[in-house]
């Protein structure tokens, strides 16, 4: 639960704004889907990455 929360902080105060690009980058990927398996694949990809610089 602390650890939880604490991400939660950690998200906030760290590339909460990159988080959010990536997530607005993605959703603007699945409006356009032309072609676009790859870069969906890739921005999974930089999401989890992202993450888990967090996390560490």
């Amino acid at each position: 639960m602390v650890l939880i929360l604490r991400l939660h902080v950690a998200l906030t105060y760290m590339g909460l704004f990159s988080l959010k690009v990536h997530i607005l980058h993605f959703l603007f990927i699945l409006k356009h889907k032309k072609g676009a398996k790859y870069t969906l694949f890739h921005s999974v990809i930089k999401i989890l990455s992202f993450v888990g610089v967090v996390i560490r």
